[in-house]
Formats: structure tokens, sequence, C-alpha cells
């Protein structure tokens, strides 16, 4: 056990390291130089920190593929377990909310029997690192995955009828932000989402959706 007095004693000889170090750089180095060369240190520490994050991730994946711009990360169902487990690699999220999302996520994708519904993570490389990591859901269609957003129920505007259905729609869609920073200016809808008349009135619903098991009206 260590005694309080040697923890002071380390404590203060570490203040006075510091000191001298702050105070010689300021007598013998440019700042403006002094600042660029912390830049790059923090830089280049950051890009370590985001590979070491990357090799632990794609451990658990299904696919590692660009879909509109974004790197995306899918899941393998084999894996859902283990990742929800390995807290040191979701600690380097850097954010409680994207754990629990993730869950959410793979609780989602567990119950829609559809079989073809994927939790992920996108890294927006153009974002602080606090905000780089987004849990987000993935939907096959053939042998190509799109980001979609999921609902079990959709109210038409018009009439006000709910549709009670496992229901996907287009991310660009469903979060106006969600590709900001893409440099692709035109987010393209996959042709299986459609505009769906409503059971009841026979308008349109809004946006584009996809019914990925009809569980009643």
């Amino acid at each position: 056990m260590l005694l309080p007095r040697k923890v002071e004693f380390a404590a203060k000889k570490k203040e006075k390291e510091n000191i001298e170090f702050r105070t010689f750089l300021k007598i013998h180095a440019e700042e403006e130089e002094l600042d660029r060369q912390f830049l790059a240190l923090h830089k280049e520490v950051g890009r370590l920190e985001q590979n070491v994050v990357i090799e632990e991730l794609e451990r658990y994946c299904l696919r590692i593929c660009c879909i509109q711009g974004l790197d995306t990360y899918i899941i393998s169902p084999q894996n859902y377990d283990v990742l929800l487990a390995d807290q040191k690699l979701l600690k380097q999220f850097y954010s409680r909310w994207v754990e629990e999302t993730l869950r959410n996520f793979i609780q989602i994708a567990t119950d829609v029997p559809d079989g073809r519904l994927y939790p992920a993570v996108v890294r927006h490389k153009n974002r602080w690192k606090k905000f780089e990591w987004e849990p987000v859901l993935c939907y096959q269609n053939r042998d190509v995955f799109y980001h979609v957003f999921y609902r079990n129920s959709w109210m038409c505007r018009e009439c006000g009828h709910i549709l009670h259905a496992s229901i996907i729609m287009p991310m660009a869609e469903a979060d106006a932000v969600f590709y900001s920073g893409v440099e692709r200016n035109h987010i393209e809808v996959a042709p299986f989402f459609q505009k769906i008349p409503c059971t009841k009135c026979g308008r349109p619903l809004q946006n584009h959706l996809f019914l990925l098991n009809n569980i009643g009206q």
C-alpha cells in the first residue's frame, strides 16, 4: 500500500519536472514551430488510436465496405454477444450512446425475422473524435448493403391510419446530417424503396419505404 506522503512527494517531483520542461521550451523553442510540432504529434496519436479501434472492430465484422462514401463495419450475427462484452473496444468509441444504440440495433436485427438486417458502425472521418463513430442498421439486398432506418409502425399523414409492420427507409431520408461531409452531393435511393399507398385511404405514404414483414394493419 502506498503511503500518502510518498504519493504527495512523487506528485510534487513530477510537477517540478513539468515546470522545468515547459520553461526550457519557452526559452529555447520557437513558439510557432512548437505549435506545428505538437499539432502533428496530436494528429499522429489520433491516427494510431483509430487504427487500433479499426483493427479490433474488424474481428467482429461480416463485411467491411464503403456505402455512399462512408466506411461501414457490418457486424456478423455470430459475434453479437462477444462484441457487446468487449468493453475495451466499446470504450474507445468515446460515447456511452454508441454502445447503447448498438445494443438496441443488435436486438432489432435479432427480432426481425427477415434475416437481412444487420447492425453496423460507420466512421465519419470529418467529425470530432467523440462523434466519429455512429451505429446504423444495414439492409442486404442481393449482395449490396444499404444504410437504413427502422420503424415498427408508420402513420399516414393524410388520414392518420397506422400501419403496423417492420419498415425500413433510406437513411438519407431519415437523418439529414448522416451523410454530411461526404463528397458525393447526391445520395441515391435504392430502387427497392417505393412510395407505399396507405391501406385505408390509398394515398402514398410519405418517404420511400420497404416492408420487411407485414405484421398486421
